[in-house]
């Protein structure tokens, strides 16, 4: 996009009007291009939470050890035996 330069034959209020438009036209783009960044921008830490969440997932799926938690409930219940029964 770039300024319009007046022509010869055209009146101050053509010209204007032009360069109205042309900056209309200007702040629609560079908007429409912000709206791209911003939406561009959404999508990659959606996709980043995602993976993250991911890893987290493998990691606890890999790194739990159910019988030590199952030894900790019983241990913190133990005060009260005749419960389990």
């Amino acid at each position: 996009m770039h300024t319009p330069i007046r022509r010869p034959s055209e009146t101050r209020e053509d010209y204007k009007a032009r360069q109205a438009a042309s900056a209309h036209l200007h702040k629609k783009h560079a908007a429409e291009l912000m709206e791209r960044r911003i939406l561009r921008a959404h999508v990659t830490i959606v996709d980043e939470i995602n993976q993250l969440l991911d890893e987290q997932e493998e990691y606890d799926a890999t790194h739990h050890n159910p019988i030590d938690t199952d030894r900790r409930n019983r241990h913190s219940s133990d005060g009260n035996k005749s419960d389990d029964l």
